[in-house]
């Protein structure tokens, strides 16, 4: 017994393309009023919001909640990325937050001519309550928060540009709104501020461009990571730790806050305040950061910046993993700003200075930064990025409050591969359905009867209970199944043929894969590959285009009982070509397309062409998404190796026998080829065996059915002298029933001539 080894090639990956996103308007807004308006519709052109006032009672008339519904039955696949973008303007500063209620909630069936404060909280949507933010309510997930500046004094018919809300949160709130065919999402904002109403544009607003609006995306590539926003000081309900480090205050120069993220414990994210003297040292607390300069002048206000006084910020970052996206400012505060005479200059590296005015002693003010003109922080200048701190006027003295960033992370990237789930509503004419659905795949039976000649069963999106998958650029759709012949008349009559393809709906042409089996005469039996031009059922299984045509290969589906397994494979190689392959047993045939219109899974169909009483059964179907990134192919013996336990570069090589004790004599690519177990000592079980019975030495062994599809060949030889003859080919097989993956294979050579015979096999891997 003997192996060969062939190297194979590098694969290498492509960017993934982008799709646009599909925007929808909301179709109702309300505004839900305390006080004697708690039982009063308002109008839904413009929605105020506004918080209780310092009774925090919403019966007081002050109270104003905004809410907003979209209709989400437009929606036939998994949403990626989502964003709600809202027209609005900004009287008085104040924090804008943003909810969405919980798909499960009751009440979701409010619209605006109807909508009240008590209509609401009689329906138990949510709970209007004054400081909505820091309720608790179980119905309400938040998005998104953003702070308003004011407009100094102007008018407050002032409106900004549109804001956007996106979070990768939002999109599995979409996701399941519509699995569980409510197809609802409810959205609620509030404020902060009790002195002033900000407002947003309604649903029903009557310049259409202003109303506000869900944007969303099928496409992978454009989904929304985590994102992660941190902040060091300022106030309670945004801090996630204090400026002191358990270093005694007035002790040190500089001090390092350091973020450890918790998907990936390597990267460290660290924020750094340096007193700009060295002679000064930094005075702390939870909320805030200041200087003391005692030690080289008279300083009489420890703790603030004053005259003579400046403190930097700096962030770097550790990321050995790579899992870094990005990185940004998310929001600054000043502190000790109670006058219009106290005001905080703040310089970035490249000396842009920005005054930023008085803020009522605000600890923490998000997205302040957006409007100074300061440069932005990003993952690529952190060596030469940042703040430097100090008052802007001598006479008074000024301080630092916050300093959040917000970054994002590979680890909120949600994986665009896996098993496709089929759903388990089939379409087919009568006599046709689904026979069952397990962890090894879905289990259908095409069924022909006399005098029908055209029987289709499929499953598409527009008929059937799976989604869309999107399929992106270096993406490959696999369809693998065992097709077994389980009628009693034999498939090897004139036009008795098996076919099938899967495609893309939103296509009528070019959309897809089909192939076909034809048994209609013995020694005549063949297969072939093409695309599909499936635009409707009666197109399932139409091979079109340049055909690759073979012979049928040697485990042929003829009678009742016989099996194969198939393989179908599509590969977006760029946005408009594809490659197709289809393997049965020991034949793969291969073909590439240009012009073609394949970016999402979005059906799949057998069909019988039999003018008689037949029928096949597709057993253990499995729909697979798999990308280049995913790892090693689950076709490649990587993969199999990955999964059998064994280590990279360590007992992984095909000529390794990793069992414990010094193996059991059966290398990794036998134990591969015949089904064995790395590192058991199943030798005696999986090695081929022979004997001698009928007048023939019989050689038997397990080979994969996908094997060619796998790069493995297996030949067995035979010769009547191991000193001095080569072994040739053996000249008969007999090929068993497959079960799991392998069939039994019998190779034989008569005794009749040859007294004393020698057999081996020869397993070649071609990767």
């Amino acid at each position: 017994m003997k192996k060969r080894i062939l190297f194979g090639a590098v694969l290498a990956t492509a960017g993934l393309a982008h799709a646009a996103f599909i925007t929808t308007n909301a179709t109702d807004g309300a505004q839900l009023r305390g006080g004697s308006a708690t039982n009063v519709v308002q109008g839904a052109d413009s929605l105020g919001v506004k918080d209780a006032g310092d009774d925090g009672m919403i019966d007081n008339g002050g109270l104003r909640i905004g809410m907003l519904k979209l209709d989400l039955s437009g929606i036939t696949g998994t949403v990626y990325a989502a964003s709600i973008n809202l027209f609005q303007k900004e009287p008085d500063p104040y924090d804008f937050y943003v909810w969405t209620v919980s798909h499960d909630a009751s009440g979701q069936n409010w619209t605006e001519a109807t909508a009240t404060l008590d209509s609401v909280l009689t329906s138990g949507l949510f709970t209007p309550a004054a400081g909505l933010w820091d309720a608790g309510d179980a119905s309400l997930n938040l998005i998104g928060v953003k702070a308003f500046l004011g407009d100094d004094g102007a008018s407050q018919y002032n409106w900004e540009s549109y804001s956007s809300f996106k979070n990768k949160d939002l999109t599995t709130y979409i996701n399941d709104a519509v699995a569980d065919g409510s197809n609802t999402l409810t959205l609620v904002f509030a404020s902060s501020s009790a002195s002033s109403i900000g407002t947003f544009r309604g649903a029903s607003h009557g310049t259409v461009e202003n109303r506000p609006y869900l944007q969303y995306s099928y496409d992978v590539a454009d989904q929304i990571p985590a994102s992660t926003v941190h902040q060091v000081g300022g106030d309670a309900l945004h801090r996630n730790g204090g400026w002191n480090q358990g270093i005694p205050d007035g002790t040190v120069n500089s001090i390092t806050y350091d973020i450890v993220d918790p998907d990936d414990t390597n990267l460290v994210i660290s924020i750094t305040a340096t007193a700009g003297n060295p002679a000064d040292v930094l005075n702390y607390g939870t909320t805030l950061i200041g200087v003391d300069s005692s030690a080289r002048q008279a300083d009489s206000s420890t703790g603030r910046l004053t005259d003579d006084e400046t403190l930097t910020i700096t962030v770097s970052y550790e990321d050995p993993n790579g899992s870094l996206l990005d990185l940004s400012m998310s929001g600054i505060g000043t502190t000790w700003n109670t006058g219009s005479s106290e005001i905080t200059a703040v310089v970035d590296a490249f000396g842009t200075t920005n005054l930023i005015g008085s803020f009522a002693n605000e600890t923490f003010v998000q997205g302040t930064y957006g409007n100074t003109g300061l440069e932005d922080l990003s993952t690529s200048n952190t060596g030469t990025w940042q703040l430097v701190w100090s008052a802007a006027n001598v006479d008074t003295s000024s301080g630092v409050g916050a300093f959040a960033i917000q970054y994002l992370t590979t680890a909120g990237l949600a994986p665009s591969h896996g098993v496709v789930d089929l759903g388990s509503v089939w379409d087919s004419s009568a006599d046709i359905g689904l026979s069952g659905q397990s962890a090894s795949g879905v289990s259908v039976t095409v069924t022909n009867l006399v005098g029908d000649s055209n029987r289709r069963l499929f499953q598409r999106v527009s008929s059937g209970d799976f989604a869309s998958v999107p399929v992106q650029v270096t993406e490959t759709i696999k369809v693998s199944f065992t097709a077994i012949i389980g009628s009693d008349l034999p498939l090897n009559g004139d036009d008795r043929i098996f076919r099938g393809s899967f495609w893309d709906e939103g296509d009528t042409s070019n959309n897809g894969l089909s192939f076909r089996v034809d048994y209609g005469a013995v020694g005549g039996e063949t297969m072939e590959l093409g695309k599909g031009n499936v635009q409707s059922a009666g197109y399932v299984g139409s091979v079109g285009g340049s055909v690759t045509t073979n012979v049928a290969p040697s485990n042929a589906l003829v009678n009742q009982g016989d099996s194969a397994d198939f393989v179908l494979k599509l590969t977006r190689d760029t946005a408009s070509t594809v490659t197709l392959s289809l393997t049965q047993g020991d034949i793969t045939l291969t073909e590439s397309y240009t012009d073609f219109n394949f970016d999402s899974f979005d059906a799949i169909g057998f069909r019988m062409n039999s003018d008689q009483d037949n029928h096949v059964i597709i057993s253990n179907l499995v729909v697979e998404v798999s990308q280049p990134g995913d790892g090693p192919d689950p076709d490649s013996y990587a993969y199999w190796a990955e999964n059998s336990g064994l280590t990279a570069g360590v007992n992984d090589a095909w000529d390794d026998d990793a069992e414990a004790g010094g193996g059991d004599g059966v290398n990794n690519l036998l134990e591969y080829a015949l089904g064995g177990d790395p590192l058991v000592d199943d030798a005696a079980a999986i090695l081929p065996s022979e004997n001698v019975a009928g007048g023939y030495l019989n050689y038997a062994y397990l080979r994969r059915t996908d094997a060619a599809a796998r790069g493995l060949t297996y030949e067995v030889g035979s010769a009547t002298d191991l000193v001095y003859d080569a072994l040739t080919n053996a000249t008969e097989e007999v090929v068993g029933a497959a079960s799991g993956g392998f069939e039994p294979v019998t190779n034989r050579v008569s005794t009749a001539t040859e007294y004393v015979q020698f057999m081996g096999l020869t397993v070649e891997l071609s990767e």
